[in-house]
């Protein structure tokens, strides 16, 4: 390794570079005083003075060649004046036929000067680290680099400036970031990230993707306490509060694909006749057609009826999958609006069920896209929904609102990323981010109908959803490797983190599948999402208690040996269990390099207090490596599971519809953590 440069050789080597500056630049009339306190004329001068008085009887010439040429005697003096070598130009005298460069030459003693100095920026300066640097100010008693730059980086005492391809910006010694710019033109801002998207939504969020300042592409400027979290303030353009406020009837609608109308939710091979709230034990109601029933359908209503999951009857749709039945078995409806009427009565003095009136309606379709949903037919549905509950409740002169959307998609687009081998429509997104500005678009044209038809909207409703486990869904052969990996998941954990309005309740996982194609839920899977979800909206929307929050990473501490995982848990205390499913390798723990599954990475998995989970590794992880949780594996396929949750079932239990009951514990959220980049 070369030797440092010291401070003090640098301040020296600055004073002697504005020496030569001078000595070099200045007229014929200056005289130069350099670092030492010699005097020298500017080398204008000296080759003025030299020539016109002669002062040592030297012969001018322009080249060295010139001067070489000539027949001049020895003891002869010659000067060269011009040469495009600086370094040949000064006082010669000739001595035995060779010119010899005279000692008294203060340009060369300054050009040597910088060479020397120039040598040192030469040289290839390593800190600590291993980093390499081009120049660098060095700490001569310390021995460490106060300032360097290659041409990447820039140091200085404890902060870095880098530019390349991937990241620019600013961090510290360990690597945290001040200041940076990715590639995409997101700014991170130490711990926050400054984003702006193409539909005009502008926010400010931490690593975990909570927002603390937000504003929609409806204008809507929202901040939030990151500690609790919870919102601090907001305003919009109509000036509508998220929040909910009880009508007469309170519309309910559940949007999305096949697991948002119960498609096929049966126990076994048969897709008919598995509806299980057939009756309506409160005032619920809903349009008179059914559920699922659509405005181009004979029996479609827009009378209110009692809200049941039974079928009414069917219609052909040969563009997708032949013929359905109008409650598409038990949809997810009945159980999240029945439940929340029962909620807040048990939470409520002389309420009767008159007082919470639901009417839900599930508007949604199998197998279709955000992008579908958003800017395809099925978004009219949904709008005549809206506007047929609300001139229903006009007509018979009730309050009406749309208290809540439950949003329950991301299958197909889950699909985006396998597109090079399935001729997937490029239109549709797997990006987590450009996924969350999407629904946030759809839940914005919802807003817009709503208060555009309901008179009493005063409020804008919450979003409740869940976590697609699509990815471990959809096993196409020679596509392992982007089976590795959840973005939709994610940005569905994210939005709930960063966005006021969306609540996270259940991750599909956690919920029975049917025996058909082990994707889609059971009935009682349909009806349980319902009263998870009706769990997070009563809590939110009728207590009003803050935002629900499901059982969720908090912060982490990833060292050689261990990754400890702080959780929120919304009650009781954390258990490892096969209460949800059978048992799962390292509880549902996996470390994953370049989506690679290393399986001896982690030696053990164990509870460290209530809600503190540590991961403890057989070796250091390298830089690039990942621990996920409930991502699944190959052999799990199609379905990804973890046996981490809470005991809040222990004081929380439901009766479903055939009498049985149900302990209402949370399952973890599916969730992945670089070791660098933190939770992505």
């Amino acid at each position: 390794m070369a030797d440092a440069i010291t401070l003090e050789q640098l301040a020296n080597a600055s004073l002697d570079a504005q020496a030569l500056e001078t000595a070099i630049n200045a007229d014929d009339n200056t005289d130069v005083t350099t670092r030492l306190d010699r005097q020298y004329p500017s080398l204008a001068k000296a080759m003025r003075l030299i020539v016109e008085n002669s002062l040592i009887g030297a012969t001018p010439f322009t080249t060295y060649a010139q001067m070489t040429e000539s027949s001049l005697a020895n003891d002869s003096y010659a000067v060269v004046t011009n040469d495009s070598d600086v370094n040949k130009n000064g006082i010669y005298q000739k001595k035995d036929g060779q010119w010899q460069l005279s000692k008294y030459n203060p340009t060369v003693q300054l050009l040597n000067q910088m060479s020397e100095l120039d040598a040192g920026y030469n040289q290839v300066i390593h800190d600590a680290d291993g980093n390499k640097y081009d120049f660098a100010i060095v700490n001569d008693i310390l021995k460490k680099i106060a300032w360097g730059m290659s041409n990447t980086t820039m140091i200085a005492p404890n902060h870095r400036l880098e530019f390349d391809d991937e990241l620019s910006g600013f961090s510290d010694s360990v690597g945290r970031s001040a200041m940076s710019v990715r590639p995409d033109g997101a700014i991170q801002l130490g711990s926050l990230m400054l984003e702006s998207s193409q539909t005009g939504a502008i926010s400010i969020q931490d690593q975990a993707g909570r927002a603390a300042l937000r504003i929609s592409p409806s204008g809507t400027v929202s901040i939030y306490d990151l500690q609790s979290p919870s919102l601090v303030s907001t305003s919009s353009k109509p000036n509508l509060q998220v929040g909910w406020q009880r009508k007469d009837i309170n519309t309910v609608i559940v949007y999305g694909q096949s697991l948002s109308d119960g498609s096929v939710s049966s126990t076994g091979e048969s897709s008919t006749g598995n509806e299980i709230s057939t009756t309506q034990p409160y005032a619920n109601v809903m349009l008179a057609g059914g559920t699922r029933s659509e405005p181009q359908h004979s029996f479609y209503s827009t009378d209110f009826a009692p809200l049941v999951e039974q079928s009414i009857g069917q219609f052909s749709d040969s563009g997708n999958k032949g013929t359905y039945n109008t409650s598409q078995n038990e949809s997810p409806v009945s159980g999240t609006c029945n439940e929340f009427t029962r909620r807040c009565l048990a939470n409520s003095q002389k309420a009767t069920p008159q007082d919470f009136v639901m009417c839900g309606m599930a508007s949604g379709r199998g197998g279709q896209s955000l992008e579908n949903l958003t800017d395809g037919t099925q978004f009219a549905v949904v709008e005549q929904h809206i506007k047929d509950t609300a001139n229903t409740a006009k007509a018979q002169s009730k309050t009406q609102a749309l208290s809540a959307i439950v949003f329950i998609q991301g299958e197909a687009n889950h699909h985006a990323i396998l597109r090079d081998l399935n001729s997937f429509d490029p239109s549709i997104t797997a990006d987590i981010y450009e996924y969350q500005r999407r629904v946030e678009r759809l839940i914005n044209k919802i807003d817009d109908v709503a208060i555009a038809n309901c008179e009493n909207q005063d409020y804008l409703p919450y979003v409740f959803t869940y976590q697609t486990e699509a990815h471990r869904s959809y096993n196409y052969t020679g596509t392992e490797k982007s089976l590795n990996e959840n973005p939709i998941a994610t940005a569905q954990w994210f939005m709930s983190r960063s966005n006021e309005r969306f609540v996270l309740a259940i991750p599909a996982y956690a919920l029975p599948k049917n025996n058909r194609d082990k994707v889609h839920l059971t009935h009682l899977g349909s009806w349980l999402m319902g009263a998870y979800i009706a769990r997070a909206m009563e809590y939110t929307m009728h207590r009003k208690q803050g935002k629900w929050r499901p059982l969720e990473p908090t912060h982490y501490n990833w060292t050689d040996t261990h990754c400890d995982i702080e959780f929120y848990v919304p009650c009781g205390q954390l258990v490892f269990d096969t209460f949800f499913c059978a048992q799962q390798p390292n509880q549902g723990f996996d470390v994953w390099i370049d989506k690679e599954l290393q399986a001896s990475a982690i030696s053990a998995v164990t509870l460290l207090d209530s809600k503190t989970v540590r991961v403890s590794f057989s070796a250091p992880q390298p830089a690039n490596a990942q621990l996920s949780y409930a991502l699944g594996r190959q052999e799990t396929a199609p379905n990804s599971y973890g046996n981490l949750r809470d005991t809040h079932g222990d004081s929380d239990i439901v009766t479903d519809p055939l009498n049985n009951q149900h302990k209402l514990h949370n399952p973890s959220i599916m969730f992945n953590i670089h070791k660098t980049r933190g939770f992505i």
